[in-house]
């Protein structure tokens, strides 16, 4: 088992949202958080199929629409959007990435609509003047998961391994800082990498943004 810092995160947010969240109005959120939790842990062990994340990629996506459309009052969209989806994450993994490699197409796709639906709502809801939404709580639990879905997308973008272990910075060894032993010498710090250039700070605003939402949600239902 090789847990990420990501991985950790993600399973303590999960237990933060278990704790401080009513189930009945944040169900959406807890499931997501229950997913992700899950599928870090599942992923953490060698040998996994990759059912799991692909598997993880459309109940991941088909959450936060279902979030977003019901946020955003917009259900008529929902199922129409909901077929659309499904029938492509199929065709995707029988037909064109198929079954035995990560379906990144399905999670691009399911970016683009988010991302799209998100910025087409809020727009109308500005034209129309409706301020109070962009001031609500839900709508900073809306926008979490935008620069994460924009950022993972660009990492599944590139198909060639290579590119996204690309080094950054070559990051210097504990040897610098004085410290003294062969394991000590091969230990190195502040290797950064483009995956890690661009995966951990989206991670990071990601839950960070989630970890608001159950403060500022647990505190107005403290207050009240």
């Amino acid at each position: 088992m090789d847990l990420t810092l990501i991985g950790y995160i993600s399973i303590l947010t999960l237990a933060v949202a278990i704790i401080f969240l009513k189930w009945k109005s944040n169900s959406i959120l807890l499931f997501i958080l229950f997913v992700n939790a899950f599928t870090e842990i599942v992923t953490s062990f060698k040998g996994v199929s990759v059912w799991i994340p692909n598997l993880y990629v459309y109940a991941h996506q088909m959450l936060w629409f279902y979030f977003l459309f019901k946020f955003f009052s917009y259900e008529k969209k929902m199922s129409a959007i909901f077929l659309f989806y499904t029938l492509f994450f199929i065709i995707d993994i029988s037909l064109i990435e198929r079954h035995s490699s990560f379906s990144s197409y399905s999670f691009i796709v399911g970016t683009f609509i988010y991302v799209l639906s998100f910025i087409l709502l809020s727009s109308s809801f500005l034209e129309h003047e409706k301020f109070s939404l962009f001031q609500s709580n839900s709508y900073i639990l809306a926008f979490s998961p935008v620069l994460f879905l924009l950022g993972m997308s660009i990492i599944f973008g590139f198909k060639e391994k290579y590119l996204n272990s690309i080094i950054i910075t070559e990051g210097i060894t504990l040897h610098t800082f004085g410290f003294v032993g062969p394991y000590l010498n091969s230990i190195t710090i502040f290797r950064i990498t483009l995956y890690t250039l661009i995966n951990s700070p989206c991670n990071v605003i990601y839950y960070g943004l989630i970890n608001l939402y159950i403060y500022k949600e647990n505190k107005s239902h403290v207050h009240a």
